[in-house]
């Protein structure tokens, strides 16, 4: 009876846990569809933003075309009459044959184009303004709406909507007057450069969203034959655990004995670990020591040759701000500001080489290096400046000093490892780039800038980055000229 009973509970478990593995397979095939739906959607959405925009750009470049020629001329016919709108002399003339032509300007054209489009295609294109020549020109109150956040300094809109009873994406951008629409524009007070309305276009959704329907029932056919597969599994699984239970219950003793030496090795390896990565950490994303813990290869800290990006940061009048502060308030000034700094250091998985008083080192490119191991410097001197501007904001607010900060960027060889004595080490970086970028952040002070980055930094950069060039300049310890470059941002 007690091995019935023994079994019987035994039984009752693996079922137990068969009931959870189901629900969490279920859970997991289920995610994974409503996942996948979701994209899909997000994907049929980005499809049609780029086609309504694809058919905006072809809208302003044939517009621009028009415009460029001051205008086409066409045989007049029922479907192309003058354009009473147009007021200008020489708006009809007499051609070849004496034909009769009249001049199609760029607005009109651009309504005949939206009006085949509409029938060959179904895609709606409307000209408009909030100030129109035309009455037929009139926004529509999503257009209106669209108009009016142009004018705040937005350059798109787009959204689905409803047109003619069919669900399409909408999008507009604005018109902006150049130079040769002055002849048509000039007496409403336009001038080249401003913002005179917008062309809408309206993409149909139900090509697409027929598309998507298709691959949403393969989906659902996929993952359901998965999930199908999946509990066939779990039950032959949940079978044969059942089978080998009393089997592996009596080589159970035998590892439990072993298991016990065992645990306390790996107790002692975790701890040494965890310290490990306490002390690493300070200096290191948790990140690199994961990959260093896990890496087969050796990383060398006593020191090695190694090009890397060195970052130093250096807030501008500190002593000016050490004077405004008493030293408890200055401390935790300093303290919330370095907090900030070096989450973004780490977080662009850069070493924090020391602090110098106000000032932060840190490298990128040691002891793990990446290939964008001087773009992750950018990227981390431009974040650092948005969450500085975050800081200021938060401080004026409360009533105390804003601070500016200065950065310097170099990239070159150096050497990096664990320098000192028997009793201090410190990990660390030497060269001439070390210098160089304490050299360039200098230089932020004199040209007024947040951020500079040596010649070879930006050469390794470029194609990612917008700039200001500076040089040829004469810096201390650099016998010939340099030039430097002001980051302003990253490329689209």
């Amino acid at each position: 009876m007690e091995n019935m009973n023994m079994h019987g509970e035994r039984y009752i478990s693996i079922r137990y846990y068969v009931i959870i593995l189901v629900a969490i397979w279920s859970l997991v095939i289920g995610g994974s569809f409503w996942w996948n739906a979701h994209q899909g959607r997000r994907h049929v959405l980005s499809m049609a933003e780029l086609q309504a925009r694809v058919a905006h750009k072809k809208d302003v470049i044939y517009r621009r075309w028009n415009a460029e020629h001051g205008g086409v001329y066409v045989p007049v016919s029922e479907k192309t009459t003058p354009n009473p709108y147009l007021e200008v002399s020489n708006r009809e003339i007499t051609g070849p044959s004496s034909r009769l032509l009249t001049l199609i300007n760029p607005a009109y054209m651009t309504r005949q184009v939206h009006e085949l489009g509409k029938q060959a295609y179904g895609v709606h294109g409307h000209i408009t303004s909030l100030n129109p020549i035309r009455p037929e020109n009139a926004p529509d109150p999503w257009e209106t709406q669209a108009l009016k956040a142009f004018e705040q300094g937005i350059e798109e809109v787009s959204s689905i909507e409803e047109v003619g009873g069919e669900q399409c994406m909408r999008l507009m951008r604005p018109l902006i007057t150049e130079e040769g629409c002055m002849k048509c524009h000039a007496k409403q007070g336009y001038k080249v450069g401003d913002i005179r309305g917008g062309i809408s276009v309206a993409v149909p959704m139900s090509p697409m969203w027929a598309l998507e329907k298709s691959r949403m029932k393969a989906l659902a056919g996929g993952h359901g034959l998965i999930w199908l597969v999946g509990l066939v599994g779990i039950v032959l699984g949940a079978s044969r655990l059942s089978f080998q239970i009393d089997r592996r219950r009596k080589a159970e003793e035998a590892v439990r004995r072993s298991e016990a030496e065992l645990r306390v090795l790996n107790a002692q390896l975790e701890k040494a670990k965890d310290l490990l990565k306490q002390s690493f950490q300070r200096y290191v994303s948790a990140h690199i020591v994961d990959e260093i813990l896990e890496s087969s290869q050796t990383v060398n800290l006593t020191g090695e040759k190694r090009t890397v990006s060195i970052l130093l940061s250096d807030i501008r009048g500190f002593t000016s701000l050490s004077e405004q502060l008493e030293a408890e308030e200055l401390v935790s000034y300093l303290n919330s500001y370095f907090s900030e700094m070096i989450e973004i250091i780490l977080g662009h998985e850069g070493t924090l080489d020391k602090f110098m008083g106000d000032a932060i080192l840190a490298l990128f490119g040691a002891p793990l290096g990446h290939d964008d191991d001087s773009l992750r410097a950018v990227k981390a001197a431009l974040a650092m400046q948005e969450k500085l501007n975050d800081l200021n904001e938060f401080w004026i607010k409360n009533g105390k000093p804003k601070i500016k900060v200065g950065i310097g960027i170099s990239t070159g060889e150096v050497v990096v490892g664990n320098i000192g004595s028997e009793k201090r080490l410190e990990y660390t970086v030497i060269g001439q780039d070390v210098n160089y970028a304490q050299r360039i952040e200098d230089l932020t002070k004199e040209l007024q800038v947040d951020i500079l980055i040596s010649e070879q930094t930006y050469e390794e950069t470029k194609e990612h980055i917008v700039v200001e060039k500076f040089g040829p300049l004469t810096i201390r310890g650099k016998k010939d000229p340099i030039t430097v470059y002001a980051v302003k941002g990253l490329k689209c």
